[in-house]
């Protein structure tokens, strides 16, 4: 499905990528050149991510033209070798097609800060416009020197394919967990919300043996969700956590998934007081390195 040059290298980078995700946080830093959550300062993000022992930050930037006036930030995310993930993409009926110039200018210029870059909406792009779009933007990435492109999520054909890239860099995936809701979006009771289901994750993997997942939650509708949980009851958003944990760590330990809690404008953690709680979790499913 995603072209790799031999099976060596497929394996070596799935490695290195386990090893980068292995404490992620779905985390938006800065959103189209603004603060993504102006009430939380740098320095209260910096002791978070210290706290969590973070690896990576994904997306950190969110269709962010002008890094450069982050700069102070990011290196002090570099100092402590957090890998930023940015996100790149906005609604498909926005700016057109994902090789519009204003997506290919944002990857050029986030570039010297990082070799990873993330591909939003992919399904809803895929329906629009096709994959056209979606090959040029990656093929502009390689020519960046990208090493590594996280689909998000991996699109689907009419037929329920995967639909094909040309794509060894396509080394990681994000996806979601069971949140089924109402026609009005509230959260609809089903004893599988919050579980990690592994339907999708078995057709990529069929793909791409050892791809690293990463396990999120929805953004804005199933965080929302879980941050009136939390507002209406202290320590039912970690209640939900604690399901999707269970899971990547128990019946579907054997898939090396990783978890990545959110800290975003929906889902506030720091905000919630749950960060705490997550944080020890990260360092519980994989510990740091002594």
């Amino acid at each position: 499905m995603v072209k790799f040059i031999t099976s060596a290298c497929l394996f070596l980078e799935a490695a290195h990528a386990a090893s980068v995700y292995s404490r992620s946080v779905h985390m938006v830093y800065a959103l189209s050149d603004r603060l993504g959550i102006p009430s939380i300062t740098d320095q209260q993000y910096l002791d978070a991510f210290d706290k969590g022992a973070v690896t990576a930050l994904v997306p950190f930037f969110l269709n962010v033209a002008n890094p450069d006036s982050f700069a102070t930030m990011i290196g002090e995310v570099q100092k402590r070798n957090i890998t930023i993930v940015p996100g790149i993409g906005k609604a498909p009926d926005a700016l057109g097609d994902m090789d519009a110039p204003e997506y290919l200018a944002m990857a050029e210029a986030v570039k010297k800060y990082t070799d990873y870059v993330r591909i939003e909406n992919m399904q809803g792009f895929y329906d629009m416009h096709g994959k056209t779009g979606m090959q040029n933007f990656m093929d502009h990435c390689k020519e960046l020197g990208y090493k590594h492109i996280m689909m998000n999520p991996w699109p689907k054909a009419e037929n329920g394919s995967l639909v094909v890239f040309d794509c060894p860099q396509c080394d990681a995936v994000f996806d979601s967990v069971v949140a089924k809701r109402k026609p009005d979006g509230s959260l609809k009771r089903d004893p599988d919300n919050w579980h990690v289901s592994v339907k999708d994750i078995d057709q990529v993997r069929a793909a791409v043996p050892n791809i690293p997942v990463l396990i999120n939650y929805e953004s804005p509708g199933p965080q929302k969700i879980l941050t009136e949980m939390e507002q209406a009851k202290l320590g039912s958003s970690l209640d939900a956590f604690k399901t999707t944990v269970g899971d990547i760590t128990g019946r579907y330990k054997s898939y090396g998934l990783h978890w990545a809690p959110p800290l975003t404008q929906s889902y506030d953690s720091i905000g919630l007081k749950t960060w705490d709680w997550i944080a020890n979790e990260l360092k519980t499913i994989t510990p740091p390195s002594k």
